[in-house]
């Protein structure tokens, strides 16, 4: 499914994108709606979306503005505009899809199977269990049987590679876990609140010391009380 987000000042306008797509594109799922760029960072941060559905102009600021507060942009835009000659030519030069309003059901179905057939081409790296890690450079493509675990750090986190490898990500713990979710057959689970690891990697459970997991790679991971019954009982399944 694609993680699809509305942001819109109109509600009627989110109203009817919400109505057209779950009607017309069976692909989508709809996370979430907002009015501003702050509900809409908020939404992004919380619900980890593939695509964004962005109304040019909100209140007193643009789409412009959301588009440089978010700290990567790994999701696809496209624009919603009224017909305004300055604001698709803006639109068109950075090469964005976009919608103009009054939005029509034609229009919709058109753009929205763009979306569909350009973000559905990761499926068959997503059959294989390969996630997008995005950095400032560009975009890691890993296997999740060559993570070990993520670690939270603040408003990041960092990856651990099967290989010693460890790279920081500008992403929340939550972000992964959400993403992961996603992926059918691979065993990760939260054991702490700033810990996500790959149960495949873990080497023994420790008791002693308020409760803590040795991971294969030789790194010492707190286990929460509140985590320690799913930790057993996941662990007896793999």
């Amino acid at each position: 499914m694609i993680k699809t987000l509305i942001i819109d000042e109109e509600r009627e306008t989110r109203e009817l994108l919400r109505s057209l797509i779950l009607k017309y594109c069976k692909q989508a799922q709809i996370v979430g709606m907002a009015k501003s760029v702050e509900e809409g960072l908020k939404c992004v941060e919380r619900e980890a979306p593939d695509l964004v559905l962005l109304d040019f102009n909100l209140h007193d600021k643009s789409s412009f503005d959301f588009v440089d507060q978010v700290p990567i942009l790994d999701f696809e835009v496209i624009f919603i505009t009224p017909f305004e000659q300055r604001a698709i030519k803006a639109i068109e030069s950075s090469n964005a899809a976009y919608l103009l309003k009054p939005i029509g059901l034609n229009q919709v179905k058109s753009i929205m199977k763009r979306m569909v057939d350009k973000l559905d081409s990761p499926a068959i790296s997503r059959a294989k269990g390969t996630i997008p890690l995005p950095d400032k450079d560009g975009i890691f493509y890993v296997n999740l049987n060559d993570i070990v675990r993520f670690e939270a750090s603040g408003a990041y986190c960092k990856v651990y590679f099967v290989d010693g490898s460890n790279l920081m990500m500008s992403k929340h713990l939550k972000y992964f876990e959400n993403l992961i979710s996603q992926y059918v057959g691979y065993q990760y689970l939260r054991i702490h609140q700033s810990h996500l690891i790959n149960l495949l990697y873990v080497k023994k459970y420790i008791k002693s010391d308020g409760g803590y997991v040795i991971m294969k790679d030789d790194s010492h991971v707190i286990l929460s009380k509140r985590h320690r019954k799913d930790f057993i009982m996941n662990m007896a399944k793999v």
